[in-house]
């Protein structure tokens, strides 16, 4: 990125005599029409007799046309193309007052060249040695940088026909002078080339260019680039031929304003580079403050307020000066008010407040009339931080942004982070303490444990410091072994407090409960103790929370992790035993009984179960004791206690008048039973007349019927292959008494 170089170096010849320039025109000062033309000045309009462009073209000047930048080439107020400091080619000021030339070096596509011809006063003396010199800067926007920037010298002017152009433009004569060592790439200084050159006698004019094809030429690309045209572009300013025996020169670089107690600086001296590829001179420092004269190290200190002459002197003689100010720069200090505002004392007035932020750049973007400026090439301008100013007066209000900086009239700078460096302008007596919010110790061997802590009492921001390792800062500390640990507390106004907390390895230890047993098909609810957070898992899957329902098929082994306040963690397992309900099968001898019939014993499967039900004794029901009416008769047995199985009957108990009702009643059978589709309903015996059929399930709704049903000789096949598998009861019922009942199984 360019900078807008007014003056960038000072030098005063003190000790050397120097010659008189010998150059027409050296710095391109002179012009015809001294800015007096609509869009600027023009290297063919405004250089004649000076400079040209060694072409013997008439009409062609355009075939290979260098260019003069002035500050003076604008349309109607916008920069032209060839405008200084900002032109399409880069960014760059005049090294001397406001213009300068330029030429291209290289072109990618082709060899086009372009070179300036210029002409000193008198011819040069044979034998007479010279000090040959300019200043070069690589145009920013352009995307190559190149190293053969030679002078060729002669007697007459140089001609030649640079048309059409392209390759027809490049002069490959030997220069006398030639700067062959890396590609010149500072686009935002001026590189001074330099040599010795010992005249042959007769030399007047010489021109300046790239004598040398691109195979034979450095060629390196410049990141910064972004002109459309594949061209090295350099500006070429101050060019000098002076008697002298040898080149003996140096640049200084100039220096800001320092304050008294800024640290020692080192200062800079640059000599040319040409006949050395180093530009490293050779030469000692002298001046107040100056404490190490061939390093060239300045103590603002040890000089003192003021503004300081300091000389540098090379080993070869010449000597050159720099001032450097140093401003006394009082100490600033920042205090709050009791309404917030923020007060800066010391130093010298008026002060300037700015906050960091961003501001756009526009320094890579080319302003080429009529488009708008910053915006070509697209993207150009981008945002760069920097220092905005909020406040001129000694009292502000603060912006809340940070950080913050508050500078005087002299130079002096306080910068401020954070409002916590800010104290109090009126203090008050110190309150501040510190209290423990919480103290978590790690996992055993572990490095989890945390402190928090609080201030109370305290006058503005509080910053905090830990003991840990490492050191940590604000309220919370973490990732601590056991151990004991302090912290200190400062407010806004410098009181402190300080806390030391203690803590312990920690366990945390996990209780999923006891085993349990359920039956298949049941839910379970486990719920496990010891922690604040909990992750069940199966060993196929996880799931989080205190209590948590399963519904296994199979025994399953539960393992709960619980997780502490502190982090550590614990596991514990339980087992969850599932069993299948038993198969069991009640078959009653008789469903419908007299009662006054003898008791009947009741056939179970498996044996071993309990009977419930009116009329029952064990495995024996008596229908007098039972009474007329229907019993549901209800067999249970366990395999483990908490999944029984269960079957039931029912038995119908009539008031009868002889056996014979009873025994014509029981005549009547269902095949097959158990069943899965069919079922045939026959009578073997004496019963005749019409009847109705009708199948109820367990709860007593009636899920198939028939109706008009002859008796005698039954043989009746039904469909019930569309109930579910289950218990149900078939009752034959005649003048609206039931007459018989049947239990059947689907399967």
């Amino acid at each position: 990125m360019k900078k807008n170089i007014y003056f960038l170096f000072f030098l005063f010849i003190t000790s050397q005599a120097v010659g008189q320039n010998l150059v027409v025109n050296p710095s391109f000062e002179q012009t015809t029409s001294n800015c007096g033309n609509f869009g600027g000045e023009g290297f063919f309009t405004d250089l004649t007799g000076s400079w040209d462009n060694a072409s013997n073209n008439v009409g062609g000047d355009s075939c290979s046309s260098p260019d003069l930048f002035s500050a003076c080439n604008l349309i109607f107020g916008n920069p032209a193309p060839t405008n200084m400091p900002n032109s399409v080619l880069g960014y760059q000021y005049a090294r001397t007052g406001t213009r300068h030339a330029g030429i291209i070096t290289h072109e990618a596509l082709d060899e086009y060249r372009e070179y300036i011809q210029g002409r000193t006063t008198t011819p040069l003396v044979a034998g007479q040695s010279y000090c040959v010199s300019m200043y070069v800067s690589l145009g920013n926007a352009v995307l190559y940088a190149t190293n053969n920037m030679g002078i060729y010298f002669g007697s007459v002017p140089y001609q030649r026909d640079p048309c059409p152009g392209q390759n027809n433009s490049g002069i490959y004569v030997t220069p006398q002078l030639n700067y062959d060592c890396a590609a010149i790439t500072d686009t935002s200084n001026w590189v001074r080339l330099e040599w010795n050159y010992v005249a042959s006698g007769g030399e007047q004019y010489f021109l300046i260019g790239n004598f040398f094809t691109n195979a034979n030429t450095t060629i390196v690309n410049n990141p910064g680039g972004t002109f459309i045209n594949p061209y090295a572009y350099y500006y070429i300013d101050d060019v000098s031929i002076v008697a002298t025996n040898e080149c003996c020169y140096a640049d200084l670089s100039s220096v800001d304003p320092l304050c008294v107690e800024d640290d020692p600086i080192t200062l800079e001296a640059v000599g040319g580079v040409g006949s050395s590829c180093s530009n490293v001179t050779t030469g000692s420092w002298s001046g107040n403050g100056i404490t190490n004269a061939t390093a060239g190290t300045f103590d603002p200190a040890v000089a003192g307020a003021g503004t300081h002459t300091l000389t540098y002197t090379l080993s070869c003689g010449y000597s050159s000066s720099v001032d450097v100010t140093v401003l006394a720069c009082a100490a600033l200090t920042v205090c709050q008010e009791s309404n917030g505002d923020y007060t800066v004392t010391g130093g010298t007035g008026p002060y300037t407040w700015s906050e960091l932020g961003e501001e756009e750049d526009c320094s890579a973007c080319q302003d080429l009339f009529p488009i708008p400026p910053c915006t070509f090439p697209p993207g150009c301008a981008v945002m760069v931080p920097a220092w905005i100013e909020f406040g001129t007066t000694a009292t502000v209000t603060p912006t809340g942004n940070w950080p913050i900086q508050v500078v005087d009239s002299e130079g002096g700078t306080l910068e401020i982070a954070s409002a916590a460096e800010v104290p109090l302008c009126t203090e008050v007596p110190c309150e501040l303490g510190l209290n423990l919010v919480s103290a978590v110790g790690p996992c055993s061997g572990g490095a989890t444990g945390s402190i928090i802590v609080g201030a109370q009492g305290n006058v503005g921001a509080v910053t905090y410091s830990w003991d840990s390792n490492p050191p940590q800062t604000g309220e919370t500390a973490l990732g601590l072994s056991a151990g004991t640990y302090t912290v200190t507390a400062t407010d806004q106004q410098g009181c402190e407090a300080t806390l030391t907390q203690t803590i312990s390895a920690g366990t945390v230890t996990a209780d999923a409960g006891d085993d349990q047993t359920i039956c298949k098909g049941e839910e379970v609810t486990l719920s496990a103790t010891g922690g604040v957070s909990y992750e069940w898992s199966n060993g196929s899957g996880t799931a989080p929370g205190q209590s948590i329902t399963f519904s296994p098929t199979v025994t399953t082994t539960y393992t709960v992790t619980a997780t502490g306040s502190n982090g550590c963690t614990g596991t514990d397992d339980v087992t969850v035993f599932v069993y299948e309900e038993p198969v069991v099968n009640l078959i009653s001898p008789s469903y419908q009984l007299c009662d006054n019939a003898a008791p009947i014993e009741l056939e179970e499967d498996p044996t071993g179960g309990t009977f419930d039900g009116p009329g029952m004794s064990g495995s024996t029901f008596n229908p007098s004791a039972a009474g007329v009416g229907v019993h549901t008769i209800v067999y249970t047995y366990y395999e483990v206690p908490e999944c029984p199985g269960t079957d039931q009957v029912t038995i119908t108990v009539d008031l009868c008048t002889g056996i014979t009702d009873i025994e014509a009643a029981n005549a009547i059978m269902v095949l097959p039973n158990p069943f899965t589709g069919q079922i045939v309903v026959r009578n073997d015996g004496p019963l005749s007349g019409k009847a109705q059929i009708s199948v109820t399930d367990v709860t007593g709704r009636v899920v198939h019927e028939v109706s008009s049903v002859e008796l005698g000789n039954m043989n009746l096949h039904i469909d019930l292959s569309h109930l579910a598998d289950g218990q149900y009861l078939l009752n034959v019922i005649k003048d609206q008494n039931r007459i018989s009942t049947i239990k059947l199984s689907k399967q």
